[in-house]
């Protein structure tokens, strides 16, 4: 019974506290991947369906905002404009486009920024265009009086090779 109580001793000292509920350190990539999707951009001559797929986009929630986080040098390496930026309803199959675009000070393609753009989703999601489940919860962080040291920064992207479009 010792050696029981110590394997779930070792899963509780190794998880991590993500979105209220402790997740183990070996599967939260798995349980973050379900926020993420990748980056859909509308494209005329890309393919059959006119969008092509450039990089990824993490869905948060903060409040009652919702959010897709991107990089901003996905759109810069493409020439994308912030407008062909899409995020797809798979339950309708419908790609929806956000509201506006918030990006680092300075013009909208200033390298020496941060590297992120937010495309704000609120509209689409309070209208029922995007559903309210599947946006990670980042309002407990955000509401806090301090940031506290980061000890764990996770990052996820579809890797080139496995963003392909296969339209057949």
């Amino acid at each position: 019974m010792n050696d029981l109580e110590t394997i779930i001793g070792i899963s509780a000292n190794t998880a991590i506290r993500v979105n209220k509920i402790y997740v183990r350190a070996k599967d939260i990539q798995k349980y973050l991947e379900q926020y993420c999707q990748p980056g859909l951009f509308q494209n005329e001559g890309a393919g059959l369906y006119n969008f092509s797929k450039s990089g990824s986009a993490f869905l948060v929630r903060n409040l009652n905002r919702y959010f897709a986080i991107t990089t901003h040098h996905q759109l810069i390496k493409a020439d994308y404009k912030f407008d062909q930026f899409s995020v797809m309803n798979g339950e309708k199959k419908r790609l929806i486009s956000p509201e506006m675009a918030i990006f680092p000070e300075g013009s909208e393609h200033h390298r020496d920024s941060y590297d992120f753009v937010l495309f704000d989703f609120t509209g689409p999601v309070k209208s029922g265009a995007l559903g309210a489940v599947g946006w990670y919860d980042i309002s407990e962080d955000v509401d806090r009086s301090f940031t506290p040291k980061a000890n764990l920064v996770v990052s996820i992207g579809y890797p080139g090779e496995l963003n392909h479009i296969d339209y057949s």
